[in-house]
């Protein structure tokens, strides 16, 4: 290069290099986590400068001799005139003044569940019957008070599976003695059961006008996803002998609300747009068996689960105002399950039908609410209330 081109190196370099650093606040964000991105942000600033600003001037993209290197993703080193260094300079300084405009993002998660259960059951057996002096009838049994069990649904908080392992929501009553021409046994459920939950999550973020911020409410479990039965055979003492194990595959699965906000300040600096996407995942596991034949002991069984995922989802792109809140529902979980049975004929009569009949009913209910608020921060504005905050003390 002449040797105006490397004065005007040597007099903008420490310019151009500061210049970087103050954009440390754009990688800095990433310098904690990932430094491979805060060099491909590097990147991408060398080719926007040398895509816009004289391109023909760059050896890499025109047929000039001006080059530029990233240093450790935080800086640039570049070899240019003075002229183009003095452009490179205020597209930085614009860049820098873009990365002061910043959007505090506020969530609450309300997570609404309401559960409901109805279970009435009524179990006759007629241990004997005797119709005149030829005809005896015994163990008559109704069948439907196990058949009407109540069955939970996959969402959470559902009542079935307590009423189901309650003994004590249930009696019975006998009448008769051997002696007697009729002996019945009544066994009697009935169980009614409701319940309201509300979970409220509110997490915050910091994020650059035109980033990208995720808010994560979840949990992660871990799970038995396979089951392998393994044998060996080793000799101890001369003796053979074999064993067998199972071997486990653990797997996690995530579940939870999962949102992403991406937000844009207006140019009047009054309103962000807000590009929000989020779902609801919901996980719940059955099990399943698996066999195998160990050479000992024969067939050998282990479990493993198997697990459902309920995914509901949202995306939407809304202008609101600085400081406003938008509200997104809709969100909505539900289950509902009845079962009855009873004697064919016998069901159907009024009143006296109840004797001959089961009911179970499960309702579940699952309902997201999400408030987002955004809030504007502009680099001169949180300056200026720092130094008023400090000369008022």
């Amino acid at each position: 290069m002449s040797g105006g081109r490397m004065g005007g190196m040597g007099g903008m370099g420490g310019g151009m290099m500061g210049g970087m650093g103050g954009m440390g606040g754009m990688s800095g964000e990433y310098e904690g986590f990932d430094q491979q991105r805060a060099r491909m942000r590097s990147y991408e600033i060398i080719y926007i400068i040398q895509e816009t600003i004289d391109p023909d001037s760059w050896y890499d993209t025109g047929i000039g001799e001006g080059r530029i290197n990233s240093f450790a993703g935080t800086q640039l080193i570049i070899w240019q005139t003075p002229e183009i260094h003095e452009k490179i300079r205020v597209f930085l300084d614009r860049m820098k003044a873009l990365l002061g405009q910043q959007v505090a993002i506020e969530a609450r998660f309300l997570v609404v569940d309401e559960n409901f259960l109805q279970d009435v059951g009524l179990d006759v057996e007629i241990t004997r019957l005797y119709v005149g002096d030829r005809w005896t009838f015994s163990d008559i049994d109704m069948g439907s008070f196990e058949a009407t069990r109540p069955v939970g649904s996959d969402i959470s908080g559902s009542l079935a599976a307590t009423a189901t392992s309650n003994p004590a929501l249930g009696f019975g009553l006998s009448y008769g003695n051997p002696l007697d021409d009729l002996q019945v046994n009544f066994i009697i459920r009935a169980t009614q059961m409701h319940a309201n939950a509300k979970t409220l999550t509110a997490p915050k973020a910091m994020v650059m006008s035109g980033e990208t911020t995720m808010l994560n409410v979840s949990t992660y479990s871990n799970y038995k996803s396979d089951s392998e039965y393994t044998t060996e055979s080793i000799t101890t003492t001369g003796v053979d002998r074999t064993f067998g194990y199972w071997e486990h595959e653990i797997d996690t699965i995530q579940e939870g609300v999962l949102m992403s906000v991406t937000p844009v300040i207006t140019d009047d600096k009054k309103y962000v747009l807000l590009n929000i996407s989020m779902s609801l995942n919901d996980v719940s596991f059955t099990t399943d068996t698996v066999t195998a034949v160990d050479p000992t002991v024969g067939l050998v069984s282990d479990t493993y689960d198997l697990p459902t995922m309920d995914v509901s989802s949202i995306s939407t792109r809304v202008l609101v105002p600085d400081k406003g809140t938008v509200l997104l529902g809709g969100l909505t979980l539900t289950a509902e399950k009845e079962r009855e049975a009873g004697v064919p004929g016998l069901s159907k009569i009024p009143l006296f039908g109840r004797l001959f009949s089961n009911r179970s009913e499960v309702k579940d209910k699952q309902i997201l609410l999400i408030l987002v608020k955004p809030t504007i921060l502009l680099k001169e504005e949180v300056e200026a209330e720092a130094v008023s905050a400090l000369q008022g003390e």
